[in-house]
């Protein structure tokens, strides 16, 4: 008997006609794109039975129909990716409906880190970033960034007391593969040696998990923000191109907004520059 849902590792917006799973009713989750569904495998798929059968995963559908195919693309591109990488859940399946929305079929995970922070007792603040650490390192080797970095898009498993944490959402409009990243050469007289990339992406998307979280911190009576200590230890010239990436990189294609926005949206406090994020950070 076959499994009726498995890795996805070629992308596909082909129309889809049938599912094989039982999707429930009522939804888990949205975002300004996407409403996120509950779903089980079925029993039988197409005359044939499932062996997984009863396994849970998601069901991420886009809200209207697709305005780019290739947007959708570069999203279920990165997710593969992600996957492969530790980084994000499973991705089994993608497609358009009957409506021509966008979907995906993902791995379960039970919670985001954000419904954790509502609970009485929350994650200890030391475990959420340790735990975040990971994910992250692994999506700069992967070679992608994002700007949109929040508990939000943070799904968890709990097990013994620690946190397995993975990322979610990655559209174009905060995300970007690093060889399409753009950054205004006016920015760049000073760099004088070839950059680490992956590290540099790293630093950047640590100062930007930890600005866009700092609401959290104060939900969890942290005293220091997240990533304080490793903030403090990029090399300077690692924190500087971080910086600059965060104040003024773009995508090659022009879709991804400069990263600072997304800091000033989350962050209630001002933010002058990139600059300003980093002495928040380590204060």
């Amino acid at each position: 008997m076959p499994e009726c849902l498995k890795p996805l590792r070629t992308v596909s917006t082909r129309k889809v006609t049938s599912l094989p799973l039982d999707i429930k009713k009522r939804k888990i989750g949205s975002g300004s794109y996407n409403i996120v569904f509950d779903a089980t495998i079925k029993k039988t798929y197409k005359n044939k039975k499932c062996t997984d059968s009863g396994k849970k995963v998601v069901l991420r559908r886009t809200k209207d129909y697709l305005d780019s195919k290739s947007s959708f693309a570069q999203e279920i591109k990165m997710c593969i990716k992600m996957a492969e990488a530790g980084a994000g859940p499973e991705i089994y399946g993608s497609g358009t409906d009957e409506k021509n929305r966008g979907f995906m079929i993902l791995e379960h995970f039970p919670n985001s880190l954000r419904n954790l922070m509502d609970r009485k007792i929350k994650p200890k603040w030391e475990t959420i970033e340790k735990s975040l650490k990971i994910p992250l390192k692994k999506m700069a080797k992967a070679e992608i960034f994002c700007s949109d970095l929040k508990f939000r898009n943070v799904v968890v498993l709990e097990k013994n007391n620690k946190l397995s944490c993975k990322l979610i959402d990655f559209g174009d409009d905060f995300c970007a593969w690093q060889e399409d990243i753009v950054i205004p050469k006016k920015y760049l007289t000073g760099i004088k040696s070839p950059p680490n990339m992956p590290e540099v992406l790293y630093a950047a998307m640590l100062m930007l998990m930890s600005i866009n979280s700092e609401k959290h911190r104060k939900m969890a009576k942290a005293k220091k923000p997240l990533f304080h200590e490793d903030v403090k230890k990029i090399p300077l010239q690692t924190r500087v191109l971080a910086l600059i990436i965060i104040s003024h990189a773009t995508s090659r294609n022009g879709t991804m907004a400069k990263p600072i926005a997304q800091a000033r949206h989350y962050y209630k406090g001002r933010l002058k520059d990139s600059d300003s994020i980093y002495k928040t950070i380590i204060t």
